[in-house]
This record gives structure tokens, C-alpha cells and sequence, in this order.
């Protein structure tokens, strides 16, 4: 909005009447409000249409992840660790966290940045260094925001398991019909957390305004030079100075609504583990028979319903024996559906799958005991940390197999945890992250089938650490049947076959090196 402002001011610079001029064109001065007056207009209703359709969004998506969460609690029975209380805590306490944190972060976060956006943009039109300062400056906000929300969301789960300790215990007095608050689950430690958590915000907030108005300041050194030396006008300034009012808070905010996902995030890795399908967990009740040896064949297959309608549609795909393939496609392409529809657990799925030429039915449970499957969020039962890692005791392993427990994450897990292999542990207790490693080694340890289904993997990890894990897993393979998913293509070279899914069709089906060509000539 300061835009238009800069001619008002240019324009009352001109020579006074008293010396023989006019005060600036009268219609030029009319275009002027009257686009400053358009402009408030234009962001009045955007942002009106903005925080509707954000609002009605995030209601639904709340409402869906509830909806989940509630059907994945009554997979869970005796395997949660506090009981009935901590369901509800999470049910009930996380949703509405979710909700409140999710609304404010989209909404709030979503308008600043825009801003914010928009006008580093005009700054970089009116000089390239102002743009650059304020480019710096939003960098700064974003990485306190950030190393804030890690901090936060670490005290936060701690926390949440507080509250979830707190609500067992209390659901369990009450039954027996011997009420009184228990003192030992109430001594303030959750108050401490949410007092440390408002600390961490604070001091980063404080460290975002000082940092900004040192940049800003800056900025406002380097203008002042400029405008002595006729680099940018006094208006050209006078833009950057109202422009640097505007945003400097808008920017700290975007920082805060950063720091504040660190809730968000364990609120809903809480959510997301009961929603999770319970029988995606990598327990298996029984070794696979019958190993694969000529190759798994999917025929005129779709998975549809009458909500959604059709998901994936796919006319002949074949899996070699022995072959490795990575399945690419951006989010929502169809990637996991095809998965789950390989590992035997769509439901939805119509067509017909053959086994080493044998027909075997999209849910039929020989192809789920004969296919190792590992889901994008997996559930992991409460049971000792050495069975998670996969490991035939719980004594240490030894430094190789210790280096390749480093190398897909789950070694780390378990330190983290606890220093005892023998310490219990369940997905309601672990980030979505720290589940999916721990699972991944538990099916490369010791599952013994021999077709490996791996759904995101190698997601949310830096892609140095991804190739890293993907040669261990490559390497504990074998001689078995392998199939990966990923969103950001990680060493195609190291597969045998690529499957690129757009919008639930395959839209090619070969060779690393066919698809390197294709996208070359496109």
C-alpha cells in the first residue's frame, strides 16, 4: 500500500503556487488515492476469500484426521501404553490442538508471507539492494523459526505423553471409585514444559525483532548513501523506510507462526499413529511361502470408490524377480496405491495379480505373507527396542551390523530412546520418522520374504542420507524382489526399472536410462 504514496510525497515536493506552479497534477493526484484506495479494496477481499476457503480447509482436514484417528484407536486394544485415557487425550486433546494450532499457522502464516513476498518483490523493481535486504531479513525469521519449532516440538511430545500418563491414571481411579488427584502425575512438570515452550518462543521472537531492525537499519545506512550519491531517489527511500514499518512485524510473525509447527507436529504425529492402519505394522505372524521366482505381474487393475471415484487405473505391469524398482511420482500421483495394491492391503483394488503365473486376488493374505511391505507412516506394538531393530537378542551388535543400523537410521532411534535394548517402546511414543527407521530395520534385519515393498523410505532425510539408506537396503536385499517409492528421485541407477505415476496412470514403464532420454528430449 505504500506504492502509491511514494508520488503523493514527489508530488508535494514540487514548487509552491506562491512561486508560479501548480501543486502537481490534479488528475495525477486523483489516479493516485484512488489507486491506494483500490488497492486496500483488493487486499481487503482477497484476504476475505483467503481466510474463508483456508478456514473451511483446515475444518475438514481436522475433521478427517479425527475420523482416522478414532477408527486406528480400537485397532490398538491392550497394546497402548496408558489405556483408554491416553485414546481420549489424544482423540479429543490433540485434535482441538490440531485445529487451533493448524488455523492460526495457515491463516496468520499464510497472509504474512504473501505480504511479505509482494513486497520483497516491489523492493527488488526499486533497487536490487533493497531487495536483497529484505530478502536477508525474511531468511533470518524463517531459520529462527524453524531451530524454534525443533525445540518446541521436543518439549511438546513430552508433554503430550505427560497428559496421556495423567488422564490413564486418572480414568483408573475413577473406576475404582477412588477419586483423588494424582499428586504424582501433577507436580507441575507439564506446566514447566508449556512455561519452557512460551520461553523458546519468547527469546526467539526477541532474537527475530533484533536481528530484523539490525538488518533494516542497515538497509536504511546503505539508502541514505544511495540517495546522496543519486543511486535511488528520496522517494525510492521513502518506500523502503514505510515499507520496512510495515513488514518488520509481518516477518516476525511469520517466524512465530514457524516456531509454533513444533506443536502442530506433535499433536498430530500423535494423531497419525492411531490413524495408521494397524495391520501395516511389520510384526509378521508366520515366514512367506512360496518365494518368488519368475516374476509378480499386476493385469488391468483399479483401485476405486464411490467417494473418490477411481485412484489408480493400470492396464499390464511386471515385477522381475531379483529386479529393483523405484516407483516416482509427486504427492497424490498414485504411488502408495499402487504399493498397497503389490503388498496385498488395497482393499478397493479390482483386477488381477499374478504370482510366478498363479492368480492371486488384490487382498488375498498368501500375497500379504508373501510380500515384506513397509507403509510411508508405520504402527509399530509396544515390544523392546531389539525386537524393533530386528536384532535375535538384545545383546549389542557388533560394529558392522551397528554401521548398518546407522545407515537407515534405526541405531539412532534407539540410542535416542533409551541407552537398554530392552526398554518398550511403541509408535504412540515416536515421531512419524523415528517409526518409519525402526521399521525399516526390523524388515531388513529379519523379514525373510522375498519381495520387499518399501513406501517412502527415503523421504524427509537430506539426499546424501538417502543414498546412504538406499544402498544398505539395496545391499541387504539380496537376491529378492524390490520395489521403492519416492517423491524426489534419489540414484535411479541403482534400480533396474522406473514407474513415473501421474494423477493414478502410469505414464512410463522402462529403464533408468530411457527415462534420463525422454527427459532430455522433452
Amino acid at each position: 500500500m505504500p506504492w502509491p504514496l511514494r508520488w503523493v510525497l514527489e508530488a508535494a515536493q514540487l514548487p509552491s503556487p506562491a512561486e508560479g506552479a501548480s501543486l502537481g497534477d490534479d488528475a495525477f493526484l486523483l489516479s493516485v488515492v484512488s489507486a491506494y484506495t483500490a488497492i486496500a479494496l483488493a487486499l481487503g477481499g482477497s484476504e476475505f476469500v483467503q481466510r474463508l476457503n483456508l478456514g473451511r480447509f483446515t475444518a475438514h482436514l481436522t475433521e478427517d484426521l479425527r475420523a482416522a484417528a478414532v477408527r486406528g484407536s480400537a485397532r490398538f486394544g491392550p497394546e497402548t501404553r496408558n489405556g483408554t485415557g491416553d485414546l481420549s487425550v489424544r482423540v479429543i486433546g490433540d485434535s482441538a490442538r490440531v485445529r487451533s494450532e493448524l488455523s492460526g499457522i495457515v491463516l496468520n502464516g499464510s497472509t504474512n508471507a504473501i505480504l511479505f513476498i509482494a513486497v520483497t518483490a516491489i523492493m527488488f523493481v526499486v533497487s536490487r539492494a533493497f531487495g536483497y535486504i529484505f530478502l536477508v531479513a525474511g531468511v533470518i525469521a524463517l531459520t529462527i523459526g524453524f531451530v524454534a519449532s525443533r525445540m518446541i516440538e521436543r518439549s511438546a511430545r513430552k508433554q503430550r505423553q505427560k497428559e496421556g500418563k495423567y488422564a490413564a491414571r486418572l480414568r483408573e481411579k475413577i473406576e475404582r471409585e477412588a477419586f483423588y488427584e494424582p499428586r504424582e502425575l501433577n507436580k507441575g512438570s507439564a506446566d514447566r514444559k508449556e512455561l519452557r515452550s512460551t520461553r523458546i518462543m519468547t527469546l526467539a521472537t526477541w532474537t527475530m525483532h533484533g536481528l530484523i531492525g539490525a538488518t533494516m537499519s542497515w538497509g536504511l545506512w546503505l539508502g541514505v548513501h544511495e540517495v546522496r550519491s543519486g543511486g535511488v531517489s528520496g522517494g525510492e527511500l521513502f518506500l523502503f523506510v514505510a515499507y520496512a514499518l510495515t513488514v518488520h512485524r509481518r516477518m516476525v510473525q511469520v517466524g512465530r507462526q514457524v516456531a509454533r509447527t513444533g506443536k502442530l507436529v506433535a499433536s498430530t504425529n500423535r494423531l497419525g499413529s492411531l490413524a495408521a492402519q494397524a495391520d501395516e505394522a511389520t510384526t509378521r505372524i508366520a515366514p512367506p511361502a512360496k518365494p518368488l521366482i519368475e516374476s509378480l505381474q499386476l493385469n488391468d487393475v483399479e483401485i476405486s470408490s464411490e467417494e473418490r471415484g477411481p485412484r489408480l487405473v493400470c492396464s499390464t505391469l511386471e515385477f522381475p524377480a531379483g529386479s529393483r524398482t523405484a516407483v516416482i511420482g509427486p504427492i497424490g500421483s498414485g504411488k502408495s496405491s499402487l504399493l498397497r495394491l503389490i503388498a496385498g492391503r488395497e482393499p478397493e483394488a479390482d483386477g488381477q495379480i499374478l504370482w510366478d503365473g498363479t492368480s492371486i486376488g488384490p487382498e488375498d493374505s498368501p500375497l500379504r505373507m508373501r510380500v515384506g511391505y513397509l507403509p510411508e507412516s508405520p504402527t509399530l506394538p509396544r515390544r523392546k527396542l531389539w525386537k524393533h531393530l530386528g536384532l535375535p537378542s538384545k545383546t549389542k551388535p557388533d560394529l558392522a551390523l551397528k554401521e548398518e543400523l546407522r545407515g537407515i537410521g534405526g541405531w539412532q532411534v534407539a540410542r535416542r530412546v533409551s541407552r537398554r535394548l530392552s526398554t518398550r517402546v511403541s509408535s504412540l511414543e515416536l515421531t512419524f520418522r523415528e517409526a518409519r527407521s525402526l521399521a525399516l530395520s526390523h524388515l531388513l534385519m529379519a523379514d525373510d520374504s522375498s519381495v520387499w515393498v518399501l513406501d517412502g523410505v527415503l523421504e524427509g532425510i537430506s539426499k546424501k542420507y538417502a543414498q546412504r539408506r538406499l544402498k544398505v537396503i539395496l545391499d541387504r536385499a539380496g537376491q529378492r524382489t524390490v520395489v521403492v517409492s519416492m517423491a524426489r528421485v534419489v540414484d535411479l541407477q541403482a534400480f533396474d526399472q522406473v514407474i513415473v505415476m501421474r494423477r493414478g496412470q502410469v505414464v512410463f514403464d522402462g529403464s533408468p536410462c530411457d527415462w534420463k532420454e525422454r527427459k532430455s528430449a522433452a
